[in-house]
């Protein structure tokens, strides 16, 4: 059994589910490390920053995503920060437009 974390969002107006897991495969992580590995699913039906097809997976040490403020907000800081790339901004402006290449 997985421990899960389910957390729905609109950003930008895209509807998004961000799923954090502590999968049971990765169990003997904790075991030879000391601390959980994370499994962090994002899907959305429409592309986002961080991915073109709407899917995301992240695997992530516990420690490293407590440091970096749970996974929504670890989530939504790096699909802020990737809106920010030239590569986001020109796939907006080209969805905007007809585009025959």
């Amino acid at each position: 059994m997985e421990n899960k974390d389910v957390f729905n969002i609109t950003w930008q107006g895209i509807d998004i589910q961000i799923t954090c897991s502590k999968p049971a495969s990765l169990s003997s992580h904790r075991k030879i490390y000391g601390y959980e590995m994370l499994h962090i699913e994002v899907k959305s039906t429409l592309p986002l920053p961080i991915t073109e097809t709407g899917y995301k997976s992240i695997f992530i040490s516990e420690p490293e995503l407590d440091g970096k403020g749970g996974s929504l907000k670890y989530v939504t800081s790096f699909i802020d920060a990737e809106a920010k790339s030239e590569k986001w901004r020109n796939s907006i402006e080209n969805s905007r437009q007809f585009n025959l290449f």
